[in-house]
């Protein structure tokens, strides 16, 4: 099977959570069946294996190459005609049908001879005549919209009304957020799968955990851990105030650390400077 896969999000800053959901699918989908080395944007490889077809915005091959290393991910992506924003408007609001127009016949072609389109995101291709499946992670944009831009919304919001129209198939990551977007979207349950996340297999050796507990100034303390990108809608704020009534009232000797990169509307991370 051949897969095409919008790996735009890891050129977001921040990736967050759905570039590494994206991420990861390309570098394990091609371990899923056949020998385990799908090669990336070549052939259709024996019968069972998985062929990851990586697609992104307009960048310079430069940052291409770069983003794709960064992430860990061997295959070639193919750059698209236009960049980020005007190609998403393309897609979600007008349909262009073409959305995978651009220079290079054989690298057109390339694309174009995928079995299956998954966007990972409501940045949602039309169909082109490729069986589309989309992600929705949740509802958040529509039941929380004051968290997020105005600009972020009308992206969501156009990108669910697309994923009605066009999806052949929708994942979310677990029935309780599939049941969240169907009562918020035109998304009917019964196009849902969930279908959960995975999990990285990678165990640290002791020597990471030291030298992560010494750069974060714990040293041998007990801690409380959040992970996420910091934004409104997390309300990492109430977690710190509470830590801190916690400090003050018991004593407790846990750090509390926050792993995570800045997102938008930063008053989540001035709540983390105060942690």
């Amino acid at each position: 099977m051949r897969v095409a896969l919008n790996l735009e999000q890891l050129f977001q800053r921040p990736p967050g959570g759905i570039g590494r959901y994206a991420g990861e699918l390309a570098k394990v989908l091609p371990t899923l069946g056949g020998s385990g080395d799908a090669g990336g944007a070549t052939g259709a490889g024996p019968s069972g294996e998985v062929v990851v077809l990586p697609f992104v915005a307009r960048h310079e091959a430069a940052e291409v190459q770069a983003v794709m290393a960064a992430a860990g991910i061997d295959h070639p992506a193919v750059s698209l005609r236009y960049r980020r924003r005007l190609l998403y408007e393309l897609w979600n609001r007008w349909g262009i049908t073409d959305p995978l127009a651009f220079p290079g016949s054989s690298v057109k072609r390339q694309v174009h001879g995928a079995d299956v389109l998954h966007a990972p995101s409501v940045a949602v291709p039309p169909r082109n005549r490729i069986p589309l499946v989309v992600t929705v992670h949740d509802a958040a944009p529509l039941m929380f919209p004051d968290t997020f831009t105005k600009r972020g919304r009308r992206f969501h919001e156009l990108g669910f009304i697309a994923t009605a129209r066009r999806a052949d198939a929708v994942i979310a990551p677990t029935a309780a957020a599939a049941d969240e977007v169907a009562a918020h979207t035109g998304i009917s349950r019964e196009r849902i799968t969930p279908i959960h996340h995975g999990v990285d297999h990678t165990i640290a050796s002791d020597e990471a955990v030291e030298a992560a507990r010494r750069d974060l100034g714990i040293a041998d303390r007990p801690y409380v851990c959040w992970v996420g990108t910091l934004e409104p809608r997390k309300d990492v704020a109430v977690l710190v105030d509470a830590f801190a009534r916690l400090v003050e009232r018991d004593d407790v000797p846990h750090r509390l650390v926050l792993v995570g990169p800045s997102g938008w509307l930063d008053g989540a991370a001035d709540a983390a400077r105060r942690a």
